[in-house]
């Protein structure tokens, strides 16, 4: 069955959307940190932790792909043009640790960071939070989460553009411009069709005036005494 252009760009756009929310559960960073107060540990960082700018991509793409489904024209171009946008935005995490080892001052601080919320929420864990001075000393990404943000964002991509590409055309108005060739055409229809009304009003005027006629012929020789229902030759 033919998919058409919206339906098959908001499968894309779906599907992107739900890889990047999916990445965020995955594991992008393993970090090794030494400090004096518990040694040697290693640390995961999350796609959530990592690039939280993830979900709300994700959130965003979902409410863009929604309201695609009630515009068309070029609203739906901008409306397109802005999934277009968010899909740049998520994929750049994931390319970014695919292509290189991550900065250690980023990880320090998405550990120290992360760790501070743990111990505010009151669900740090018993390895021991990770202390403004610790050190990070080894690096490793973990190349599932980011391939999967990146590819989400490559399908959200390829489908915003589709988007923008080949919008659901405008609904055609009422009131749209018409060539002097429409408009030729449309008076010489007008006009056709006046005279066939005005042929048929003469054809049903005779029609009356005939009828009349027959209606006076006939009072007028009642009047004379005349059988108006009597043949030429005298019989009925």
């Amino acid at each position: 069955m033919k998919r058409s252009p919206l339906a098959l760009s908001l499968l894309l756009i779906a599907l992107g959307a739900l890889a990047l929310w999916g990445s965020t559960r995955l594991a992008w960073i393993d970090a090794v940190v030494a400090a004096d107060q518990f040694g040697v540990q290693e640390r995961t960082l999350t796609g959530a932790k990592w690039s939280p700018e993830s979900t709300a991509v994700a959130l965003g793409l979902v409410a863009t792909g929604a309201v695609l489904m009630f515009t068309r024209g070029l609203t739906a171009r901008i409306v397109a043009a802005v999934a277009l946008v968010l899909a740049i935005l998520g994929g750049l995490s994931g390319v970014m640790a695919l292509a290189g080892s991550p900065d250690g001052s980023r990880v320090h601080s998405v550990l120290t960071n992360s760790d501070a919320v743990a111990r505010t929420s009151g669900v740090s864990d018993d390895e021991g939070t990770v202390p403004e001075w610790a050190e990070v000393t080894d690096v490793t990404t973990q190349p599932a989460g980011p391939a999967l943000a990146a590819g989400g964002a490559l399908l959200a991509l390829i489908g915003a553009a589709y988007a923008v590409i080949r919008p659901r055309p405008a609904a055609a108005r009422a009131d749209k411009y018409r060539t002097p060739g429409q408009l030729r055409e449309d008076a010489e229809e007008a006009e056709a069709g006046g005279e066939l009304a005005a042929q048929n009003d003469s054809g049903e005027a005779a029609e009356e005036l005939s009828e009349q006629d027959s209606d006076r012929l006939l009072w007028d020789s009642l009047d004379a005494g005349d059988d108006p229902t009597a043949s030429s030759d005298g019989t009925r």
